[in-house]
């Protein structure tokens, strides 16, 4: 991957596609950015990933504080939205539904603001049919709930204006201008209910740049630890950017039904790799989250025998997916997105691999898309690992290692916060994190200490006195 100097760094993908679109646009979309209200970042990000133009929509009576624009694009742009690629040696894009999909997400992740909703189908979340942003204000919880209220207006309306082209299908002569642009939009898409199907999985996105952008500052500091964990169990370490997907790096993200930590792992399965009990939850700790993750991927991997339905079962479980595989007698997950029909398989299952493709391609490139990012990169943590031969207390390792209680947390998210504050007991063959500018090795090595490096495995325990 790119972030690894050592690693082979594969062509990054559409180079001559993008190259192309910022030599002839990018004066036209400088000029229609001065009377825009996206920031400088935000419309070159937008002109990197987006082909098309991004007008204003008027006619329409809306509060001053949301913007409403929309997608214009000619058919060339269109076309190259179908354009797949090459990623690295393990993955890359398809022409066709993939490659337009994975454009739709990537241009969620990296160009649309969290200030900012995208109607469009969920069958076919790459027809936009309008963006709505919250502009000249403050983006509080009441705003972004007005903003959301407004905006299912907007989805209602445009329900109406599906079902009416479902209804004036056998004469596009009745279509309005408006109806033209979407069936524009549409015109890859097959299928004599084609409207009236968009209609009923019709519905928002909200865009994910910042959520992204601070997540990749954050994952620096875990990263490269993540990856040797995927390297060992002999998995693509670009796996290890699901974690974006999941939470994007955010240690306290607990889902509805009881996943929790930047890889969103169930207890169920978190226990047959981790340490989930009491005042303890290894899911919460991002380097040991990974090591199970990288298991996980390892099992789905060797279950279904092809890294695109594995990706996908890891969020709709691998052996659901085998069970798919059997049941069409395919092996390509186009054809699954298709035939496949499961109430448990909805948007987040369908989108989630190319949802990955897209990650991957940004990491590739971060700098291009977040311009200002390294200013707020942190540094791969320096810890060394320290594995307990029996129980002990909080404060006992405190004292021990000279550690304060605040750092102690900060490098062990995996003991959660009261259970620190509690003095709680910390059990044999734990394995805690000491930050090594807290540490003597030398010290501790000639005391009979048994010192393991942040980038060593844990083989043996540590010889400690009571």
């Amino acid at each position: 991957t790119g972030d690894n100097p050592e690693d082979p760094i594969d062509e990054m993908l559409f180079d001559t596609k993008e190259e192309k679109v910022i030599t002839d646009d990018l004066e036209m979309a400088k000029s229609e950015a001065l009377s825009s209200d996206l920031t400088e970042d935000d419309q070159m990000s937008m002109v990197i990933t987006d082909p098309c133009k991004i007008v204003p929509v008027r006619g329409y009576k809306q509060p001053s504080y949301i913007s409403l624009t929309k997608r214009e694009c000619t058919k060339e742009a269109y076309n190259l939205d179908s354009i797949g690629g090459f990623l690295t040696h393990d993955f890359s894009v398809e022409n066709g539904e993939m490659a337009r999909r994975y454009y739709f997400w990537k241009r969620v992740f990296s160009s649309y603001s969290n200030k900012q909703y995208v109607v469009h189908p969920k069958d076919h979340p790459e027809v936009v049919l309008e963006l709505g942003m919250l502009v000249g204000t403050k983006a509080t919880a009441r705003t972004r709930a007005n903003l959301r209220k407004y905006m299912n207006k907007r989805v209602a309306r445009y329900k109406r204006i599906l079902n009416l082209m479902d209804a004036r299908r056998r004469n596009t002569r009745k279509f309005t201008k408006e109806m033209h642009t979407i069936a524009k939009s549409m015109a890859h898409i097959k299928g004599y209910r084609k409207y009236k199907k968009a209609a009923k999985s019709i519905g928002l996105q909200l865009g994910q740049r910042e959520f992204i952008e601070k997540g990749l500052a954050t994952s620096a500091k875990y990263l490269p630890h993540i990856k040797r964990a995927f390297d060992r169990e002999g998995v693509p370490r670009e796996l290890a950017y699901i974690a974006f997907i999941e939470s994007s790096f955010n240690l306290k993200a607990v889902s509805k039904v009881g996943a929790s930590g930047v890889y969103q792992i169930m207890p169920g399965t978190g226990r047959q790799f981790l340490r989930i009990k009491g005042g303890i939850d290894e899911r919460r700790d991002p380097i040991k989250a990974g090591k199970a993750a990288a298991k996980v991927f390892k099992h789905a991997y060797k279950v279904t025998r092809n890294w695109p339905i594995a990706i996908t079962g890891y969020n709709h479980g691998p052996y659901a997916m085998k069970k798919a595989m059997r049941r069409y007698r395919t092996n390509d997950l186009n054809v699954l997105l298709k035939k496949y029909k499961s109430r448990r398989f909805g948007y987040a299952s369908q989108n989630f691999y190319v949802e990955f493709l897209s990650i991957l391609s940004i990491v590739q490139q971060k700098d291009l898309y977040f311009a200002n990012l390294r200013q707020h990169e942190q540094s791969p943590l320096n810890y060394k690992n320290v594995r307990l031969k029996r129980s002990r207390t909080v404060k006992w390792v405190m004292k021990r290692h000279k550690i304060s209680r605040y750092d102690l947390g900060r490098y062990n998210p995996d003991i959660k916060p009261w259970y620190l504050r509690k003095n709680g007991r910390l059990p044999a063959k734990f394995v805690v994190k000491i930050p090594l500018k807290f540490t003597n090795l030398a010290s501790d090595q000639e005391r009979g200490y048994k010192v393991f490096e942040a980038n060593d495995k844990v083989r043996g325990y540590l010889h400690s006195r009571p």
